[in-house]
C-alpha cells in the first residue's frame, strides 16, 4: 500500500467513532430513546427517514472510500487523477451522508406562519432546506461516472 493510501485510508477511519455514534443516535430515534443514544425528539417521519439514510450511506461509502484508496493503487490511470480520485472517494461519503443528515434538521424556533415550502407532520415542522443539493454534488464527484448517464 502506497504511503498516499495510507494517508487516505487513516483520515476515512477517523470518520469511524462519529458514524458510530451516529449509529446509536439513530437506533436511540428509532427506538423513541429505549435504546442508544439520545437524539433529537418529536422527529416528523420524514425526518427519521433522512435520520437513517444519512447514517447507512456515510457506513457504507467510508468502506467503498477505503477500498477505492487501495484499488486505485493498482489501477492504471493517469498521476494527474489520482489524487482527485482519492479525495472524491473520500468527499462523497461526507458530502452525502452530511447532505442526508442536513437536510432532516429540524426548523428553528417559531417565527412568521408556515409558507408554502414548510410541512407540518407529526407534531413537528422541519423546512426544506438546501443542503440536500450536498447529495447531489457528492453524487458527481465520488465515482467517476455521470449518475444522469445510468
Amino acid at each position: 500500500m502506497s504511503p498516499d493510501a495510507r494517508l487516505m485510508c487513516g483520515l476515512t477511519l477517523i470518520l469511524v467513532p462519529t458514524i458510530v455514534y451516529g449509529g446509536l443516535t439513530v437506533l436511540g430515534i428509532v427506538t423513541n430513546r429505549t435504546m442508544g443514544a439520545p437524539g433529537p425528539n418529536n422527529l416528523s417521519p420524514s425526518q427519521v427517514a433522512f435520520y437513517r439514510a444519512g447514517h447507512a450511506h456515510a457506513g457504507v461509502l467510508s468502506i467503498l472510500s477505503l477500498f477505492l484508496q487501495i484499488a486505485i493503487d493498482y489501477a492504471s490511470i493517469p498521476p494527474s487523477v489520482v489524487w482527485p480520485a482519492r479525495i472524491g472517494a473520500l468527499s462523497a461519503a461526507i458530502l452525502v451522508s452530511g447532505g442526508l443528515l442536513c437536510s432532516s434538521a429540524p426548523a428553528p424556533p417559531a417565527r412568521a406562519p408556515l409558507s408554502g415550502r414548510d410541512r407540518v407532520r407529526g407534531g413537528n415542522s422541519y423546512r426544506r432546506n438546501r443542503t440536500f443539493a450536498l447529495v447531489i454534488v457528492a453524487a458527481s464527484t465520488g465515482n467517476g461516472r455521470r449518475p444522469w448517464t445510468m
